[in-house]
């Protein structure tokens, strides 16, 4: 009873109950993804709390080093029209160059499953759209769509957002408040020990 009175209070919170209702979104995105495929990436740890996944991305594979973000259930990455990008080891990614790349356009339930804004009040036929915003402040936007992961020679069909606009969140009162955004965002990444990890894809 006393546990029951405490989940009460919290659905009674607009902000405990807005996050219960993005971790359900999660729940059945992670439902509705899951294979059986088992993956193997080599990883290095930046020694910054972050490790980083050797994998390529389409058809012909492009190899990318990506940041693994256990948060997050979606694969992003810096796509060649992007504006305002920050620096990276490799090219960025050009969807016209992959034979897999399929964007999604409105309306689409995976689009509404990623982001329940990504079509609204956009006609049918354009693109769906995304916006992610991180805690630290940093962000980005662009286009969702479909593409072939690869990981070694194992590949894996997912749901790719392809960046636009990087962004950088200018007015946070603390780490966990959403400010005005602006764009613009880069950071160093340091590499250091590497290890190999096997993902449950």
């Amino acid at each position: 009873a006393y546990g029951e009175l405490i989940y009460s209070f919290i659905l009674q919170i607009p902000e405990q109950h807005h996050i219960q209702i993005d971790s359900r979104k999660r729940l059945q995105w992670l439902q509705a993804a899951a294979t059986d495929i088992n993956a193997e990436a080599p990883t290095a740890y930046s020694g910054d709390l972050e490790y980083f996944a050797n994998l390529s991305i389409g058809n012909p594979p492009v190899p990318f080093l990506a940041l693994i973000d256990t948060g997050d259930g979606l694969t992003w990455t810096q796509c060649a029209h992007c504006r305002h990008c920050s620096a990276q080891p490799t090219p960025l990614f050009n969807p016209k160059k992959s034979s897999s790349y399929t964007a999604l356009n409105c309306p689409n339930d995976k689009c509404k499953l990623h982001d329940p804004d990504g079509c609204n009040g956009l006609p049918p036929g354009t693109k769906c759209k995304y916006r992610k915003v991180y805690l630290d402040g940093t962000g980005t936007r662009g286009d969702l769509a479909t593409e072939t992961l690869w990981f070694g020679d194992v590949h894996v069909p997912g749901i790719l957002w392809c960046g636009i606009q990087i962004l950088l969140e200018i007015l946070v009162l603390n780490q966990h408040t959403r400010g005005t955004k602006t764009e613009e965002s880069s950071r160093e990444q340091f590499l250091q020990e590497k290890e190999r990890k096997t993902w449950n894809l």
